[in-house]
């Protein structure tokens, strides 16, 4: 193997694992962010926790695997923010729950913080952005194949 397809090959992995090191963070984030939220708003009181915990794991697993399958498959750019958007979105859950339970000395509210810092970070490396740049260009040319075939031939 010469050094350009080492390095092709090294970029690949580093963008996959990337993205999976993202989903992890992004679902593991989710789960207990969802916890604190429970404990904020004590949604689980009022309705039952088994109800909470079910609509929470789906909402969850759809908020993360939407953006990732479609990405992949369809090639669809433009989703990349939408995992910036749950990002935030944890953060934001987060920082709240710290600010008013006075929870920044809590070990588990800390981890909760960092898991969406952390994928916020991997989500503005350039692995990232190669994953998503690959993935929108072998759809596109997916596309142009398709159309190219249905074309009669000149």
């Amino acid at each position: 193997m010469n050094s350009k397809n080492g390095d092709i090959l090294t970029l690949g992995l580093k963008s996959i694992v990337t993205s999976l090191l993202i989903i992890l963070l992004l679902t593991t984030g989710g789960g207990l962010n969802a916890f604190f939220l429970d404990r904020m708003l004590d949604i689980s009181g009022q309705y039952g926790g088994i109800h909470w915990l079910i609509i929470m794991v789906v909402i969850s697993t759809l908020f993360v695997w939407l953006p990732f399958t479609l990405i992949i498959v369809h090639g669809v750019k433009s989703l990349s923010k939408a995992n910036k958007f749950n990002v935030y979105l944890q953060l934001f859950i987060a920082l709240s729950y710290c600010l008013f339970n006075n929870a920044f000395h809590e070990s588990l509210a800390l981890i909760a913080l960092s898991l969406p810092l952390l994928a916020l970070i991997l989500l503005r490396s350039n692995n990232y952005l190669n994953f998503v740049e690959f993935y929108y260009e072998l759809q596109k040319s997916r596309r142009l194949q398709k159309l190219n075939q249905k074309s009669p031939l000149k």
